[in-house]
């Protein structure tokens, strides 16, 4: 998600919502003032100066967050709906009344706080605020999905490729494997046992971590 371009938030607020706060810190601790060779790749170091309140309701005004959330929250209310079809109206309508009061900065702050700095915003929302930077940032969301989907199936096809390729090691290697590892009296392959299973191939490939966890349909 495009949430993932801007990785922080600060505790307070610093200002009106949807406005940046001037003067920036640059904190010697900052990850924006280290040579990036220090940072530990996975494990970035805490910023002293953290993205602030204000710096991130603003980014995720500018990427139509609310907007994002919103349809995927119907999406899956309409999926659980078809799947439980006797669940009264009115459940679903105080499930979508709770979901409305969620407050999105507020609840990405402390995530967002572990990543930028307040310096690091102020640059990036300087450059999001333009024609071109609210572009890249509405089109993160849809342009990672499609670009790990296209990363699953091209995985998929290789690992495909690289089964054929060595399709009769594999079936070798398993009736080598079902003879070995047989019960003790029971027939072997060629024996007039069953006859091994075929190896199938991988019908899929690790997938990247993905951030939800309430069965919200993926971006």
């Amino acid at each position: 998600m495009a949430s993932s371009v801007l990785a922080q938030s600060s505790t307070t607020s610093g200002g009106p919502a949807g406005k940046a706060q001037s003067q920036p810190s640059t904190a010697q601790g900052s990850p924006s003032n280290r040579p990036i060779s220090t940072l530990t790749p996975g494990t970035p170091a805490p910023p002293t100066d953290p993205i602030t309140l204000a710096q991130t309701r603003e980014l995720l005004n500018l990427m139509d967050y609310k907007k994002i959330e919103d349809g995927n929250w119907s999406q899956m209310i309409t999926m659980n709906r078809r799947a439980a079809p006797f669940i009264p109206e009115d459940v679903w309508t105080d499930v979508q009344a709770n979901i409305n009061t969620i407050d999105y900065p507020t609840l990405m702050q402390p995530i967002y706080a572990k990543y930028l700095s307040q310096a690091d915003a102020a640059k990036a929302l300087e450059f999001y605020r333009t024609p071109a930077g609210k572009r890249v940032l509405q089109s993160m969301p849809p342009l990672l999905g499609e670009s790990v989907a296209a990363s699953q199936q091209k995985g998929r096809e290789l690992g495909r490729q690289a089964i054929e390729k060595h399709r009769t090691e594999i079936e070798e290697a398993q009736k080598k494997y079902q003879a070995e590892h047989a019960p003790q009296g029971a027939p072997g392959p060629g024996t007039g046992g069953a006859a091994p299973t075929k190896p199938t191939s991988p019908s899929t490939t690790p997938a990247p971590a993905t951030p939800p966890s309430t069965a919200k349909p993926q971006r």
